[in-house]
Order: C-alpha cells, then sequence, then structure tokens
C-alpha cells in the first residue's frame, strides 16, 4: 500500500492519496508490461544492424559486467551474515525455521520464483533509469490537484519519496507471493511465534535472493554475455556506417538544416559510442574468460555460508531440547519431593 505522509502536512491532503496510488498502480502495471515485451524470443533475430541498437551495445556490455560483479561481491558480503540469523530469533520452533531456511534457499531456483525475479530486476532497470521523469510527473499532477483545492504546497519531495517506497513495497510483495518459505511462515505461525514473524520473512527474502544469484543469475550471465560479444564484429560495422552515411549528409551543401541538425546527432552518437567500443567489449571478454570460474566459486561461498546457517540451527534445536529435558526433570524431581 502507498505510504500517506501527506497528511501530516496539510488538511486536504488525503484527497490526493487516491490519485497517487491510482498513478503509482498505473505505472507499475505498465513497467510490468514493458519487461514481459521486452524479454527476446529464443528464435528472435541479432539487432546488430540497428543503430539505436548499436548506439547503446557499448553501455550494455559495461552494464552486464557491472551488474555481475555487483551481485558477485552481494553473495559474498550478504552470505557472511547468514549465521547471525539464528540469534535475531525469540524462542521459535526450531524445525520449523529450518523448514523456512530451506525452502527459501531452494525458491532461488524454482521457475515461479525465477521467472517473477527475472521480470521485476527488469522493471527496477527501467524504473532507476526513469525514476526522475517518473517523479516528476507523479509530482506534477499531485502539485496541479493540490493547487485545484486551493492547497498551497509543494509535494514533489514527497511524492516522490513515497513513490519511491511504494515501488520498493509492491516490488517485496510481488516476490514474497512467489516464494514457498512465506507461504510456510504464515501457514506455522504459531510454531515461529508471532514475534519472529517479521525478521524471519527478512531473513528468507535474504536467502532465496542470494540463493537466486548464486544457483541462477550468475551461472546463465556466460551464455548471456557472450552473445553479446559475438555481435561485436557487426555492431562496430553498423556504428562506423552511420557515422559515415552522417558524415556525408554533413558535407552535402545540399542538405537542408532539419538533415544536418539529425546528421550530427546521429554522428555525434556513434562518435561517442565508437569511442568507448573497444574498452568495453575489451572488459567483458577479460570476464568472460572467467565468469564461469567466478560464479562457481560465488555458488561455493554462498553454500557455504548456507550450509553453516542451517547448523546453527541445528544447534539450536539441540539445545532447546537439552533445556527441555532438564526443565521436565527438575520438574519430575520437585513432584518426587513433595511426595
Amino acid at each position: 500500500m502507498l505510504p500517506q505522509p501527506l497528511t501530516d502536512d496539510f488538511p486536504k491532503a488525503h484527497s490526493l492519496a487516491p490519485m497517487v496510488r491510482s498513478s503509482f498502480s498505473l505505472l507499475i502495471a505498465v513497467m510490468a508490461l514493458a519487461a514481459c515485451q521486452n524479454q527476446a524470443a529464443p528464435t528472435s533475430a541479432s539487432s546488430a544492424g540497428e543503430p539505436a541498437y548499436a548506439e547503446r551495445y557499448p553501455a550494455t556490455l559495461a552494464s552486464m559486467a557491472a551488474e555481475f560483479e555487483q551481485d558477485e561481491a552481494k553473495i559474498g558480503t550478504e552470505s557472511e551474515k547468514l549465521t547471525s540469523f539464528p540469534g535475531e530469533l525469540r524462542e521459535p520452533k526450531w524445525l520449523e525455521v529450518s523448514a523456512v531456511f530451506e525452502r527459501a534457499d531452494q525458491a532461488g531456483t524454482r521457475a515461479d520464483y525465477v521467472a517473477e525475479r527475472d521480470d521485476l530486476e527488469r522493471v527496477e532497470r527501467f524504473y532507476a533509469q526513469s525514476r526522475d521523469k517518473l517523479r516528476q510527473k507523479v509530482a506534477g499532477a499531485a502539485n496541479y490537484a493540490a493547487k485545484q483545492r486551493s492547497c498551497d504546497v509543494e509535494l514533489s519531495g514527497t511524492v516522490a519519496g513515497s513513490l519511491d517506497k511504494a515501488f520498493e513495497k509492491e516490488l517485496e510483495e510481488r516476490l514474497r507471493s512467489h516464494n514457498p518459505a512465506h507461504r510456510y511462515i504464515e501457514d506455522h505461525e504459531e510454531q515461529l511465534g508471532k514475534k519472529n514473524l517479521e525478521t524471519l520473512a527478512k531473513q528468507a527474502d535474504t536467502i532465496t535472493g542470494l540463493s537466486y544469484l548464486a544457483r541462477t543469475k550468475l551461472p546463465r550471465a556466460k551464455e548471456e554475455l557472450q552473445a553479446l560479444i559475438d555481435e561485436e564484429a557487426a555492431v562496430k560495422r553498423t556504428l562506423e556506417l552511420q557515422k559515415m552515411q552522417a558524415d556525408r549528409t554533413l558535407d552535402d551543401p545540399s542538405s537542408s538544416k532539419v538533415a544536418r541538425e539529425r546528421a550530427a546527432e546521429r554522428s555525434q552518437a556513434a562518435a561517442d559510442a565508437l569511442a568507448r567500443f573497444d574498452a568495453d567489449v575489451e572488459r567483458a571478454k577479460t570476464l568472460l574468460s572467467d565468469l564461469e570460474k567466478r560464479s562457481e566459486e560465488a555458488l561455493k561461498r554462498y553454500q557455504k555460508a548456507y550450509d553453516l546457517l542451517q547448523t546453527a540451527v541445528e544447534d539450536k534445536a539441540d539445545e532447546a531440547h537439552e533445556k527441555a529435558q532438564a526443565e521436565k526433570e527438575q520438574k519430575l524431581q520437585k513432584a518426587v519431593a513433595k511426595k
């Protein structure tokens, strides 16, 4: 649900809430649809001959390489925190906790979760790239509605923050609805303890996210990066041809003003892409050469951390059992003493 901090700022702000919520819901729906439509079918033809695609190609390579390194680093840092999870819980049924963690780990490779996660990662990238424009449009609509109701306030900052929070919350809820660990938490609320539910939900999110990265996303990155690198020569030819054609238009005295302006734009775009082309391709090739090894090492780090987590849970279960047995014996001894 979209946060409504506006109500503390001015009396009539509550009347804007439906409009903001409606805008946000429409935004999510449009982005999700765009994400689905942008998934290339296995039989789709290469776009290496398309100038717009070629202009983006170096940045796409760089982004893919950077994303792999970020995911790899996240597995390393976040995995180290897993063994602290049992200490964050207060007297749950530890066998049920183990079951939650097991389902969270498995979800990272399950088709339902993976498909949803893939779609939402595309939505996240779109939102990150378009955040400023989207904020301006939603804030503009909110400010207009406020002025129509004679509210002389500036809502841009508040609405922008609310939009970001609502977006993050919506992504979280969507992912959780595809994660069997969360259904298990709901179905075993009493055994897990109400006081632990929120903490367990966040822990399950972390485990599933790491499992997805280590078991699914990183291993398939090699094939995806290789497919891009295979287009290197064709993309470069496209950029060189675009620049050559644009420069011809610029050198032609008979070219109109409009044609020359467009040609200058195309020439510069091709030149910018070519200027970084070789460096970005070389970086991608270097990554590709040891990507499989690095993916395997990342998986080992996660698997080791997950195994240690389950061992820690087992230790907690043993401690709880021993404590229960000791308390039971004490009660028996007291009962015998009274007799």
